[in-house]
Parts: structure tokens; C-alpha cells; sequence
């Protein structure tokens, strides 16, 4: 007698139940993996009709197939995780378990079961694998953000006790730093460099290359230290944004060019980019007075900057400037005088899930940094959000450069 085929509703809905397994990888953990298991499962139970020899996996059918038995030893064969039995020539023809119709329909169930298993379980390694770094990576930022930091101390080495400086900035190693401080009336930018074995910078000196006949302030350096971003009323036309760039870290700075696709304003200040080169803020007037930050993005490091938008969502009535992006983007340090009504500058702080998404709004004072009554502001962050460097004109009046750990 010949072997009915599966039916084609039930094989419908083993194919919904793979689909679904293949698609829910993307979007939960367990769930696909466990349809997966339920399929097998469901050919495992039809493995029971198997016949002779599977002893504890199932009652013996009832169907006439198996009404005269094999006349010699039968010997099991596997295939793809199948049972068939191989009957010797002299065995009934009826005796087949399964007709080569059937063998052909349950590998098929198999290997859809299988697929839905592997799918899933790639969709789940993957998912697991983003989850544990990405939250590896916001509870080391939301620890840092949650601890304070140390009580702030002097940076040595730069320049005189009288002479203001402003706006550090340092690479990824911490071993070069610029800032801007006055020279004759007017802002250059300066740089000096230390080695792991002493802590303590150099003298700095002048950055001739990105001199100016006007002012030149606001840098900030690429985490390689081989782009450096600044602001300048070079042209005439108010400040604005430049960059330069250099191919190795002995070599000088290249020409200064304007950025392009920011539009007109006549004070765009204090540029911070993040590590891509891909997003920047900084501080302007375009929109709103007095200081506002913005954002601006492009899709590639060396083309033009666009979507220039308002972080209205934590600009204050008052004015916010000095950005630092940290964490890859992810977090921001800021000054702002809008607490305090205009009175001081103090350090906030913020954060965001993505990049594409806004910063939080519930923004966070930097109490153990900020003083009641002077100028804080110039932040820079390491990317972990651990060292910062800022301006305070704390104790003598004069801005200098400070540092701290959390």
C-alpha cells in the first residue's frame, strides 16, 4: 500500500512557523530559537511512526503498512536525521516506512526546521552580541556621568600665571595639546607636548602655520592629532568655521580652509567633531542671540557639512557655547550662562541613546567642577568621559587651564 503524503495544511503551517522564526531574529532573543525547537520537536514526534526497533519513542502504528513485517532484518539508515528502512529483497514491498514521495516532503520539513534554527540562532547571537557591547559601553559612560569629578587642579607648564589661555584640546595619547591664548591684542593658537615619562608640558609655542592677521581661537584636535578644527575672523566677514589638516604629527599644518555648507552667519565659534569626522557642534548666532549650539552632519569626513539644525532641546534664554563631544558622539559638555541668569558660565552635561537621536533635555549641572561665582566654560573630554580639561578663572582672575579625573 502506498504512504499518504503529509498534508498540505500542516506543511503550510510549518512554513509560517519557520517565516516567523527568520523574521523574530531581528527583533527577539529566545522567541525565534523556541519555534525552531517547537518544529523539531513536532518531527521528532512524527519519528515515532518509524516502526521496528524504535522502541520508546512512540506507539507502533496502526496502519496496514506495517500488517506483514519484514521477512529479514531490517538495517536502519540515516539521512538528514531521518529514519527509513532498507528491507532486503525478499521483504515485503509493503513493508516501506516511508515511499520516496515522503522522504522527499519530510527532508523538506527538516530542512525548513533547521533553517528557522540557524536563522534564528544567528539572529539571536547577533542581537545578543550589540545588546552586551552597547550596554557595556552606557554603563561605563552612565557610571562616569553618575560619579563626580576630583577637585580640579592647575595644569603646569603653559605659558605665564597672568597670561589668559583658553580652549584646550589634547589627542587620543594626551600627549599634545593646543589652546588659544592673546598675543599683541589678538587669538593664536598654540601647542606644546609632553611624554609618558614626564607628565608636565613643554613650553608651547606659537602655531605659525594657522596664524592669522586676525583671530585664531577655538581648536579642536582630531583624536590621530592630524585634523584640527578652529574658529577665525580671517576673512573679514565675521567668525568662522576652518580646518587644516597635516600627514603626520612632525610634519606642519596645512593650509586653514573655511568649512563649506553651514550657511551665513557672522559668529559660528568653538567647534567640537566627533571621531567619525562625520557630526559636529558648535556654537553660533545664526538663529538666535545671544549663542546657541548646533549640529551639522555630512557622509563623508572631507565633503561638505549640511543639516544644520538648533540643540533646542538644551539651549538655554542665555548663552550656551563651548561644546566638547565625548563617547563617540553620544555625550556632550557644554557651558552655559542661562542657570544663572547671566551672572557666571558653569559646565553642564547631557547624553543621547544614538546619534540620531536628540540629547536629553534633562540636562546635568557639573557641581563638583562648577564655582558660585566664576567663569567656567572651554570643556574637553576624553572619550570615555573620564579627564577633562576646562577654563576656570577661579582664585587669581586670570583663565587658566584646569584638569580632573572621575
Amino acid at each position: 500500500m502506498g504512504e499518504r503524503p503529509i498534508s498540505i495544511v500542516k506543511r503550510l503551517a510549518v512554513t509560517r512557523l519557520v517565516a516567523i522564526a527568520i523574521l523574530s531574529a531581528r527583533v527577539a532573543r529566545m522567541l525565534p530559537l523556541a519555534l525552531g525547537i517547537a518544529v523539531v520537536l513536532d518531527r521528532r514526534r512524527s519519528r515515532s511512526t518509524c516502526g521496528p526497533g524504535q522502541a520508546g519513542r512512540g506507539p507502533r502504528p496502526t496502519s496496514k503498512i506495517w500488517s506483514t513485517p519484514p521477512t529479514r532484518t531490517a538495517k536502519k539508515s540515516v539521512c538528514l536525521g531521518f529514519c527509513s528502512w532498507k528491507i532486503t529483497p525478499r521483504g515485503s514491498a509493503q513493508c516501506s516506512l516511508l515511499t520516496k514521495e515522503m522522504i522527499r516532503q519530510r527532508r523538506d520539513l527538516f530542512s525548513g526546521a533547521l533553517t528557522g534554527i540557524v536563522c534564528a540562532g544567528l539572529g539571536c547571537m547577533r542581537l545578543e552580541r550589540i545588546v552586551a557591547v552597547k550596554t557595556a559601553e552606557d554603563a561605563g559612560l552612565d557610571v562616569a556621568r553618575q560619579s563626580p569629578f576630583s577637585p580640579p587642579t592647575l595644569v603646569a607648564g603653559l605659558l605665564a600665571d597672568n597670561i589668559d589661555v583658553h580652549d584646550p584640546t589634547l589627542t587620543q595619547d594626551e600627549l599634545e595639546i593646543y589652546f588659544s591664548s592673546q598675543t599683541n591684542g589678538l587669538f593664536d593658537i598654540w601647542t606644546s607636548t609632553r611624554t609618558l615619562a614626564n607628565p608636565t608640558f613643554a613650553s608651547p609655542t606659537l602655531v605659525s602655520e594657522l596664524s592669522s592677521p586676525g583671530n585664531d581661537l577655538d581648536p579642536d584636535v582630531s583624536l590621530d592629532g592630524l585634523v584640527l578644527y578652529f574658529s577665525s575672523d580671517r576673512s573679514g566677514m565675521g567668525y568662522r568655521l576652518y580646518v587644516s589638516r597635516r600627514s603626520a604629527r612632525d610634519q606642519p599644518w596645512g593650509a586653514a580652509q573655511e568649512m563649506s555648507g553651514l550657511g551665513t552667519s557672522t559668529l559660528d565659534m568653538g567647534p567640537t567633531v566627533d571621531p567619525t569626522g562625520l557630526m559636529m557642534v558648535f556654537a553660533s548666532e545664526r538663529d538666535q542671540v545671544p549663542l546657541g549650539l548646533y549640529t551639522a552632519t555630512r557622509s563623508d569626513p572631507l565633503g561638505a557639512w549640511q543639516a544644520v539644525r538648533a540643540l533646542s532641546e538644551i539651549n538655554s534664554v542665555r548663552q550656551d557655547e563651548n561644546p566638547a563631544l565625548f563617547g563617540d558622539g553620544l555625550s556632550l559638555f557644554w557651558s552655559s550662562r542661562g542657570p544663572s541668569d547671566g551672572s557666571t558660565s558653569d559646565l553642564f552635561e547631557t547624553a543621547r541613546p544614538t546619534p540620531s537621536l536628540p540629547f536629553s533635555a534633562n540636562v546635568t549641572p557639573a557641581d563638583s567642577l562648577n564655582s558660585p561665582t566664576d567663569w567656567e566654560g572651554d570643556p574637553w573630554l576624553s572619550q570615555d568621559g573620564r579627564h577633562i580639561l576646562f577654563v576656570s578663572d577661579r582664585v587669581t582672575g586670570v583663565s587658566r587651564i584646569y584638569e580632573a579625573w572621575r
